[in-house]
């Protein structure tokens, strides 16, 4: 046994591939947003001291924040440090979700025992003294993770008079949660993180196919669309200063959303509104007053009412994938003139969006009880609504936009497989039934010429022959080929061991076969290839037959 255990890990080879976590804006991108948009708004909405603090709420009596906030660390490597696992379902959109939907999962009691933890962190620590303690709040999803740590911060920014804590330091609190806060936000707007199905029934098992669905969509890019009627195509990592759109975007969101903090900060403490911060009252919340709008803010709900009843300004501007929407032309118009489109997105009810569309684009659309009323066109959901044709046929204000793309990335045959199917062998003539299972790790999904180069461990026993047991170890890869359904001639080589036979210890084993073309399975990004093969043994008498496999990738 032991001779066996030697040759068998002599000769199958175990490739470990290092997967850097990435997988959202990666860290240096999350620091250079944080930072940039932490001194671009207090340049703007308080006095800046020199380049190294800033003077908020009034010259002379408010709080001072130094650059860096804590222990060495500034804003932005703080919001780095805490959205370095990019990888957690809670960095993720869920798929053919809208953003009301996302924050439904979002209780009262969730919020309420968030808060009691960050109270109870800001007590005990007097702000934040350095980034070393990474404790973040649970989340089903990452519009939830930014909105729970947002309020955190709101509600912080809001007991300046309440806590036994300077003003210095409840801000500073404060920030250290909205820093968290703007890590999730950020990657709200990573394409790579908005249509991978992280929360599939299999995403345990397919890390690996997160990763290259992510990849996949980090460079396709995403159409979509914000709850103001912005409509924009957003990458991924790597990405965000390369496309003007998608870094102006995520800009402005995460700004907004310091903002609120700033206007919390001001009106709870007593302090003045500056004159551009009351600019931006006037724009987002004109007939709210200010008082309203922050005990508003500060108020325990559901998820969705701050984004649905409330209309927080920073909810307003995270994207959601897009399929078809409808465009109005408004009569504000930029700086050559043109005028602004904005979108509301079409839906699936009857009479909601363009007859026009095919069965595939209608199928990505997004039902009315999903979105806000307030999503649906005037025209379209008064009591006396206008027929669509007549809509976008008569009236030239309007107009039916499709956003064509492939909601689902390839699958990767990367990673963990799971082999699972059926085996003949024919010895002397003799044909024998057996079942196979096993489990392998896909190296490359094409290196050069070769497809799926794999390596796999596969345990065969036999129906007709108890005493038989093999346990088969291989590596192998296919020769580039696409004929119908097969894409590769594929060719394996490695050992079998007799685990329980009289067929010798160890054997050199041969396969030649085909691989099918990938048939996905779209609840997840896994995948499954069927592979057909010849096999041979060469014991100390020949043993050889087919065996048909199906492998899940």
């Amino acid at each position: 046994m032991k001779k066996r255990i030697t040759a068998f890990s002599a000769t199958f080879v175990i490739v470990v591939i290092t997967v850097t976590n990435t997988l959202g804006w990666d860290v240096k991108e999350h620091r250079l947003l944080a930072d940039s948009v932490y001194h671009a708004t207090l340049r703007e909405y308080a006095t800046p001291l020199g380049d190294t603090a800033f003077a908020v709420g009034d010259n002379s009596a408010g709080p001072v924040l130094p650059c860096p906030q804590w222990d060495n660390l500034s804003f932005g490597r703080l919001c780095a440090r805490h959205a370095a696992d990019d990888f957690a379902p809670a960095r993720f959109q869920k798929p053919g979700r809208t953003i009301l939907q996302q924050l439904q999962n979002l209780t009262p009691d969730a919020i309420a025992a968030g808060w009691q933890a960050a109270l109870h962190r800001a007590l005990d620590t007097g702000s934040v003294p350095d980034g070393d303690n990474l404790q973040q709040l649970d989340a089903p999803n990452v519009v939830c993770g930014y909105l729970l740590h947002h309020l955190m911060a709101l509600r912080l920014a809001g007991h300046s008079e309440s806590l036994e804590l300077t003003e210095q330091q409840t801000l500073l609190a404060a920030l250290h949660w909205e820093a968290v806060a703007l890590g999730y936000l950020a990657d709200a707007f990573s394409s790579g993180h908005l249509l991978v199905p992280r929360f599939g029934p299999l995403a345990g098992l397919q890390k690996r196919n997160h990763v290259e669905a992510h990849n996949h969509f980090r460079h396709e890019g995403v159409y979509v669309i914000n709850s103001r009627g912005d409509v924009w195509q957003t990458f991924g990592d790597r990405l965000m200063h390369w496309y003007a759109p998608t870094y102006r975007a995520v800009f402005e969101a995460s700004r907004c959303s310091l903002i609120e903090v700033l206007l919390v900060f001001h009106q709870t403490g007593g302090y003045p509104i500056p004159g551009q911060l009351q600019a931006w009252l006037d724009s987002n919340a004109p007939d709210v007053h200010p008082d309203t709008l922050v005990s508003s803010w500060l108020s325990t709900r559901n998820g969705a009412d701050y984004y649905e009843v409330l209309r927080m300004p920073a909810l307003l501007l995270i994207p959601m994938p897009i399929a078809a929407t409808w465009s109005l032309r408004t009569a504000d118009q930029d700086e050559h003139g043109i005028r602004r489109r904005h979108h509301y997105p079409q839906l699936s009810d009857a009479g909601l969006h363009d007859p026009d569309l095919t069965a595939g684009e209608s199928e990505f659309l997004y039902d009315s009880a999903s979105v806000p009323a307030w999503l649906i066109p005037p025209p379209l959901s008064s009591d006396l609504p206008v027929p669509t044709d007549s809509l976008i046929r008569k009236d030239p204000n309007w107009a039916s936009v499709r956003w064509i793309q492939d909601r689902h990335a390839p699958p990767s045959y990367k990673g963990v497989l799971l082999h699972v199917g059926g085996q003949l062998t024919i010895q002397s003539g003799k044909v024998r039934s057996g079942s196979l299972l096993g489990i392998g790790y896909g190296i490359w999904d094409d290196l050069i010429l070769f497809k799926n180069v794999s390596a796999s461990a596969l345990i065969m026993p036999s129906v007709h022959e108890p005493r038989r047991l093999l346990l088969v170890t291989s590596l192998g890869g296919g020769l580039g080929m696409s004929i119908g359904r097969l894409k590769a001639l594929r060719v394996d080589g490695g050992l079998a061991v007799g685990l329980r036979s009289d067929y010798g210890e160890v054997a050199p084993v041969l396969s030649v076969g085909v691989d099918s073309r990938v048939w996905p399975l779209y609840f997840t990004n896994a995948g499954i290839t069927v592979r057909f093969k010849y096999q041979w043994f060469y014991f100390d008498e020949l043993l050889h037959g087919p065996s048909l496999e199906l492998i899940l990738h």
